[in-house]
């Protein structure tokens, strides 16, 4: 029996994943000041050497995490079929989930950090509007909204 070698290119999505990982628990654990390529590195198993091969500036590694963040959130977004009274107890246990998520933790500590960094508030926004359109409750409740007439200007 032959074993397999993984590829130049599974090797690399590995790595970086690692990377991706040790960022978001660094985010959540240490906050955003406190998350550096050293302290990533270390925490993914990778040479500091191979994180910046990865990420060349701190910047690259956070704005990845946020990309990642963003994609994590829409594979986690809420599914439900249900009706009635189960289905606003799923909504409610979705939302409780996700508030108390270690992503929603990155997210929060990386919005609080963009407000004095325009590079990463620029990508926060860029990630949040690709989440609210990749979301079928938040494109439905947009399109409702979008269809209700306009309120009427009498004065």
């Amino acid at each position: 029996m032959t074993a397999s070698r993984r590829t130049q290119a599974d090797r690399t999505a590995a790595t970086r994943a690692k990377l991706l990982d040790a960022t978001i628990g660094c985010l959540v654990e240490l906050g955003y000041a406190a998350t550096i390529g050293r302290e990533v590195a270390a925490r993914a198993g990778v040479s500091r050497g191979a994180a910046t091969h990865h990420f060349p500036r701190r910047l690259d590694l956070i704005v990845s995490a946020v990309d990642e963040i963003g994609q994590r959130h829409l594979q986690n977004g809420p599914r439900s079929s249900s009706r009635g009274p189960a289905r606003l107890r799923r909504a409610l246990d979705l939302l409780r989930e996700q508030l108390t998520s270690p992503l929603w933790i990155a997210s929060t500590k990386l919005w609080i950090a963009a407000d004095d960094d325009p590079e990463p508030y620029d990508r926060m926004i860029a990630t949040e509007t690709q989440i609210a359109r990749g979301s079928a409750p938040t494109r439905a409740s947009c399109s409702a909204i979008r269809r209700r007439p306009p309120a009427s200007t009498s004065a």
